[in-house]
């Protein structure tokens, strides 16, 4: 219960405040934005360590650390495809493909040091790690042409929010948002219902971890051939599927570790290709707002599903079925795969509209 709360709230503050970051990644630059984010999680973490109430934990863990998380990962997230016009999806997915060498590589040790130290100095070696790899990677982030403050602050909100692709692309990513309480968050609980202890239901992670490497490169390598915007609804739909298929049904171990590998995958390449779709459909220079805009619609979704989170957990402690919560999760996926689809059709009219008006200025001079 206490962690789904804390995992929910430190989600929300990373999706809340993604547009401040995408905002502050395109006016004052993509390093700042990065150190800022890196000083704010070292800061949550470090002070997290000396807290035992559930009230600041909230704060320092929740807010914090979470506007930490949005303040490096939409810089990050966004640098890519700014450096590569042929090479997008690919560049994309190396980048991503370190999120999950990270799960692989950085979560049995701070397992084993919670369980050799206990939670305040794991929670400390977190924060030093944050402060001194994020601090290094962020001075690696800069533009390939630097955008002018002014030119940066009169971003075309009013173009942006009168476009369909846009409300298109945000309710996918709210629907998406709301399906991942049970598809990442619920993960081991399921695992440790089914006989496996704590050490052992991680396992399902690191395979998940694994496969979304994986999937980042191999995803970022078939987009830039048949192209990014279909991407998006397909990765989404297929995750759906696999989750209604293999883990609604589920009654052991075994599907669990199939449907991690899969569902990692699709996680790779859906992340691999949403900024190169992004850029394509809504151009480069803004990237970093853009991305901002579309994933904080993903608040009410993320807060939402903290109860039902909780509820999972509670089903699984006490051996009870959970199939109808990720019947519904999966089935969330469903939609939000369907709302991807839509994205090329309606880029195609958009292109047609523009077009026919080019068209149409160029007969009227």
């Amino acid at each position: 219960m206490l962690s789904a709360l804390i995992g929910g709230l430190m989600s929300a503050s990373a999706a809340g405040f993604s547009l401040p970051a995408g905002l502050a990644a395109d006016i004052v630059g993509f390093r700042v934005t990065a150190l800022a984010g890196t000083l704010l999680m070292a800061i949550g973490l470090f002070s997290s360590s000396f807290i035992g109430r559930l009230q600041g934990l909230c704060v320092t863990q929740g807010l914090v650390c979470g506007t930490g998380i949005a303040f490096i990962l939409v810089p990050a997230y966004s640098v890519a495809p700014l450096w590569f016009d042929r090479h997008r999806a690919l560049a994309t997915g190396v980048a991503v493909a370190g999120g999950g060498l990270g799960v692989v590589v950085l979560t049995p040790m701070l397992g084993a040091l919670l369980r050799t130290y206990g939670m305040a100095a794991s929670l400390k070696v977190h924060a030093l790690l944050v402060l001194v790899l994020g601090m290094a990677a962020s001075f690696g982030l800069r533009r390939r042409i630097e955008a002018p403050w002014r030119s940066a602050a009169r971003v075309r909100w009013r173009t942006r929010l009168t476009d369909a692709r846009v409300w298109a692309l945000m309710a996918m990513a709210l629907f998406a948002a709301a399906s991942r309480f049970a598809q990442l968050l619920c993960l081991p609980a399921f695992a440790r219902a089914n006989g496996l202890d704590y050490d052992e239901s991680i396992n399902v992670l690191y395979a998940l971890g694994a496969s979304l490497v994986a999937g980042a490169i191999a995803g970022g390598l078939c987009a830039d051939r048949t192209g990014y915007v279909a991407g998006l609804g397909l990765s989404e739909l297929l995750m759906g599927a696999f989750t209604l298929v293999l883990w609604t049904p589920a009654v052991s171990v075994a599907p669990m570790y199939i449907y991690a590998v899969l569902f990692g995958l699709c996680l790779g390449c859906l992340a691999a290709v949403l900024p190169a779709a992004t850029a394509q459909m809504f151009g480069a220079p803004r990237l970093a707002s853009t991305i901002g805009l579309v994933v904080s619609v993903a608040v009410p979704a993320i807060l939402a599903s903290v109860p039902a989170a909780a509820r999972f957990l509670d089903l699984a402690d006490h051996h009870r079925s959970t199939a109808w919560l990720t019947a519904i999760s999966g089935a969330l996926s469903l939609v939000a795969g369907m709302l991807g689809l839509s994205l090329p059709l309606l880029e195609r009219r958009h292109r047609r509209n523009m077009v026919q008006r080019e068209a149409a200025t160029a007969f009227s001079s």
